[in-house]
């Protein structure tokens, strides 16, 4: 709905199936268990109704952006595993999985500059995905594989001269959740866990900042391609950010992670500093 020539308010709703099911498994942090197949008598297809409102305005001569919104997902016959469940080598992997409901909910705030030197944008983003699965937890909610509450994301892009820019980008995000083991004990030398509750636990939040030179060529008259060169740091901080946690024997000290009851447990991280050089063109 238009209220004047720069703001405006939508409103929408979305119905959806899915009959293609994923079974995910992220306690490596890898998804090397990610299985797609479809609806079977005894999975069902997955249904949401999707709500969302949203107010969106512009400002001098739409340099400025600002957008705020707000949603709700309700979503039936959701899948997970279900606990101490046999994964690999396992012919009849439905035997292995629940299913039962789950809601999504949150609201999401934007900036973002469009012209001038200096343009960029800010987001702010708070939202909660939850599951409730037959025979875990207890029958209760419990967060989502993906349930990450708050997510901030900024970019800026600053033309030095004709030739050259930078840009940044930074990413932060609450850490993603885990099952950790709430006690452990030794069984003729192995470390043995105990798990509590489905994904009580957290990684640590996830951030990190990117940073990229952009060199453009000398301008020419009749030029028949458009090329530059990008000179790129991806984590410039060289951030561990988790990938997943587990029980270890011996601890590194960098890459430890301690709980509230003084628990420490190893982490696994993928990429630290990454520097990239690209050439880019096109005709």
């Amino acid at each position: 709905y238009l209220l004047n020539p720069t703001s405006s308010i939508k409103v929408s709703y979305n119905r959806s199936k899915q009959y293609m099911q994923l079974l995910s498994n992220l306690s490596l942090g890898l998804n090397v268990f990610d299985i797609w197949f479809p609806s079977t008598a005894h999975t069902s297809p997955q249904a949401a109704d999707h709500y969302s409102v949203g107010y969106y305005k512009d400002f001098n001569e739409n340099q400025y952006e600002f957008s705020i919104e707000t949603y709700y997902k309700k979503m039936t016959n959701q899948i997970d595993y279900k606990n101490h469940a046999q994964l690999i080598m396992n012919r009849y992997l439905e035997g292995e999985l629940r299913s039962g409901i789950g809601r999504a909910y949150g609201a999401e705030l934007s900036i973002k500059k469009n012209k001038g030197r200096v343009t960029g944008w800010f987001s702010y983003n708070y939202s909660r995905a939850e599951r409730k699965i037959l025979e875990l937890n207890g029958n209760n909610f419990y967060n989502a594989n993906y349930d990450q509450p708050h997510a901030i994301s900024s970019g800026t892009n600053l033309e030095l001269s004709k030739r050259w820019s930078v840009s940044t980008n930074f990413v932060y995000a609450t850490g993603r959740p885990i099952t950790l083991p709430i006690e452990t004990y030794r069984y003729e030398d192995q470390i043995v866990p105990v798990y509590g509750s489905r994904n009580a636990s957290r990684l640590p939040d996830y951030h990190r900042l990117d940073v990229t030179f952009t060199l453009y060529p000398k301008e020419k008259e009749n030029r028949k391609n458009d090329s530059h060169w990008s000179f790129g740091i991806y984590n410039i901080y060289n951030r561990h950010n988790a990938s997943t946690a587990f029980v270890s024997a011996e601890l590194e000290d960098i890459d430890v992670i301690k709980t509230k009851d003084n628990s420490a447990y190893q982490k696994l991280y993928l990429f630290g500093i990454i520097p990239s050089v690209t050439y880019n063109f096109k005709f």
